[in-house]
């Protein structure tokens, strides 16, 4: 039956990950029956678990990270939700739970205390899954700025909602004070965005012929942003122990193993830092 249903999950278009999450789940719950003497063994075990499959990683260049965040804070409401994704490396669902008081803006640092998701028409705030996720993020100048700014405005809509305004005390959220709906952010707001469609439209008004126009971004998923952001890190040249820390992973070499495609140039570039200055030549 175990099988069965994971034959059934990969035909079904699952990924081999989200069957092996199943497996965990299941492994646990009849693990706590061979626990409570219901069954002898643990069934599971002797089930062979699908392969992971990576997918060739997607992230924004440099150029094309100007080009997201000038359409964003052109045209979306979410602009500097997708400005701290990419410059902090938090996950959707920390950013979502992000609270201000899990804020110091005078220092310039985020901590990340929970995680917010939806699950069967539920809201449900969690703390991290593990003590590495529960983290301290710096955050840079210019995204400390409009958080101010972000918080300005909140504090007038608070007094335009009056008593009808949900207040959760959450950094990015709806007009009233409401969790945001991240699958609706993604299908409303973020794929357009990375269309580039409000610059677009404004050159086509201005007389920019069809073929001369910028053309979309990469279709990235808005976890890509966090990849990206740690890309970016890596070709700046930081320590792995830095990113590691920022994005909240285990070990250094489950980022190191991540990223993997950043480190031929990382290698490059030590190479020719050492030579130059041993030698004196670049």
């Amino acid at each position: 039956m175990i099988r069965q249903h994971i034959t059934d999950k990969l035909a079904a278009g699952k990924s081999a990950t989200t069957v092996r999450y199943h497996l965990m789940a299941l492994r646990e719950a009849v693990q706590q029956a061979v626990g409570d003497g219901l069954l002898v063994r643990n069934w599971v075990d002797n089930v062979t678990r699908p392969k992971k499959q990576r997918k060739e990683m997607q992230v924004l260049d440099e150029e094309q990270v100007r080009l997201f965040l000038a359409e964003a804070k052109r045209s979306s409401p979410h602009h500097r939700l997708y400005l701290a994704a990419i410059l902090t490396g938090m996950r959707q669902g920390e950013l979502l739970g992000l609270r201000w008081r899990d804020l110091d803006l005078t220092l310039g640092v985020a901590s990340v205390q929970q995680t917010f998701y939806r699950l069967g028409g539920k809201q449900l705030f969690k703390a991290p899954k593990t003590e590495k996720a529960r983290r301290t993020v710096d955050l840079p100048t210019v995204l400390v700025e409009e958080l101010q700014f972000l918080r300005d405005e909140q504090k007038a809509l608070r007094r335009t909602f009056g008593p009808t305004y949900q207040d959760h005390g959450l950094v990015f959220c709806q007009s009233d004070g409401k969790p945001l709906h991240a699958h609706n952010i993604v299908r409303r707001d973020f794929r357009r965005v990375l269309g580039l469609e409000g610059l677009r439209k404004e050159l086509r008004k201005d007389g920019v012929p069809e073929d001369s126009l910028p053309k979309p971004l990469p279709k990235i998923r808005f976890h890509d942003l966090r990849h990206s952001h740690a890309t970016l890190l890596f070709q700046q040249g930081e320590h792995p122990k830095v990113v590691q820390e920022r994005l909240g992973h285990s070990t250094v070499s489950m980022t190191l193993d991540i990223y993997s495609h950043s480190v031929p140039g990382m290698q490059r570039r030590a190479a020719a830092q050492l030579g130059a200055r041993l030698f004196g030549r670049v």
